[in-house]
């Protein structure tokens, strides 16, 4: 991950949270997805599946609402889990629901 890229979120305002978030994350699906391309660390690979999203709330921080979105490098099988600040309009999408599946991501994106 580029060095630019991660000093946004060292000295990340709780006010500003939620637009850095935004500017790398896409938030208007039914789960947080990267707006940047993830490449294995490991092998280099640049095709992950969408492996499994997690919602939970954090306690002791102005920004609670969390998801954390897991991804599964086809190559040499690394699993990769990025941990986002989302917004209640995100968090409210999943009504009582609190995660997904591979096997739900793949219906939920017509592959199955």
């Amino acid at each position: 991950m580029d060095k630019k890229i991660l000093d946004k979120f060292l000295d990340c305002a709780p006010e500003n949270v939620h637009e850095v978030c935004a500017s790398m994350w896409d938030m208007t699906s039914i789960v947080p997805f990267p707006k940047f391309d993830i490449v294995c660390s490991t092998c280099g690979c640049d095709k992950q599946i969408l492996r499994q999203v997690s919602y939970h709330t954090r306690t002791g921080s102005p920004s609670k609402l969390r998801a954390n979105v897991s991804f599964k490098c086809t190559k040499c099988s690394k699993v990769i889990i990025f941990g986002v600040v989302v917004p209640q309009e995100v968090w409210d999408r999943m009504g009582e629901r609190r995660g997904f599946s591979y096997h739900d991501l793949r219906h939920f994106y017509g592959y199955e």
